[in-house]
């Protein structure tokens, strides 16, 4: 089977970038109208344009206005690999579900018994689908990790009560740990600023799922773009080796330190000549890249080096 929609998202994060899946609806029970006149195809085509990695399309109509039109019509328009949100309830769904042209369905846990999950899960992998299965807590988590699940969703929100709670990320900061060995975490719903987006990285979120604050932002281009790159800032510090600081710039590291003169026996401790070698290795090599420098000596040598 094909893993279209997971390859995306991996691809954006080998780019150096966050993953951010927009969340295209028409509405929401807590907010309301989220269109305001606009086109929901000609939003997704901008994402698109933004560099979405794939897309998440809303189909459920009573609350959120959405169609498997929609969905399909977006397919058609982006050609990105769409995941189709919606209460999930049968297997006649999951068909409907291929037949529009999505990549991905959602399965939300605390709406089905675990036999009909499970079987959920199956008849999408049968249709070629990417089954991301939504938790809310460790037991529901535990439960995906036992299907051996490639794409796991942690909501921020309780979604049985439509988007009314006042869930925060602080549910991805607490449940991430529990992150499904060798499955993709998505951080849904909840997430409206810079400062969310590294929270959820920072507890084990691969990609996240914004909606709202999407769709309200005076320039959700801006924004979109803004979530991409605001990634935790890393810093990795004792480094010795040329070929460990290239390493570290390849990987993209933020932040290289350098221990010299330190007053104590420590195996991480440099000269300051090595130390001033590595210092202009990273600023011969980087534009981005910032040094760190620890050190027991006296002033002069935190100037000399800088």
């Amino acid at each position: 089977m094909k893993h279209v929609f997971t390859d995306h998202i991996k691809q954006k994060q080998l780019a150096g970038l966050v993953p951010v899946i927009p969340d295209i609806k028409c509405r929401s029970p807590k907010e309301g109208d989220l269109l305001n006149g606009r086109d929901p195809v000609q939003i997704a085509r901008t994402f698109a344009a933004a560099g979405a990695p794939v897309l998440s399309v809303v189909t459920e109509a009573e609350h959120f206005g959405g169609s498997l039109g929609l969905l399909s019509d977006i397919v058609q328009t982006t050609g990105l690999p769409v995941l189709r949100k919606d209460f999930i309830r049968t297997e006649q769904a999951i068909i409907e579900t291929a037949q529009a042209g999505a990549a991905a369905v959602l399965l939300i846990s605390s709406m089905l018994d675990r036999l009909t999950l499970e079987q959920m899960y199956h008849k999408a992998l049968e249709l070629g689908l990417e089954p991301l299965v939504e938790a809310h807590s460790k037991d529901e988590l535990d439960f995906a990790a036992s299907l051996g699940v490639r794409l796991t969703g942690l909501n921020n929100r309780d979604i049985l009560q439509l988007e009314r709670d006042t869930g925060t990320v602080q549910t991805t900061a607490s449940l991430g740990r529990y992150k499904v060995p060798g499955s993709l975490l998505v951080s849904e719903s909840a997430i409206g600023t810079s400062d969310d987006v590294r929270k959820a990285l920072t507890a084990g979120a691969d990609a996240v799922l914004v909606g709202t604050a999407l769709l309200q932002s005076p320039d959700p281009v801006r924004l979109f773009r803004h979530f991409s790159n605001a990634r935790p800032v890393l810093k990795i510090c004792g480094l010795k080796k040329a070929e460990e600081v290239r390493l570290c710039l390849d990987l993209g590291v933020d932040i290289l330190g350098f221990v010299t003169d330190y007053p104590v026996p420590v195996p991480w401790n440099l000269n300051r000549q090595d130390a001033a070698k590595l210092v202009n290795q990273v600023r011969s090599n980087s534009s981005s890249a910032k040094t760190c420098l620890v050190t027991g000596g006296q002033p002069d040598t935190i100037v000399d080096l800088a």
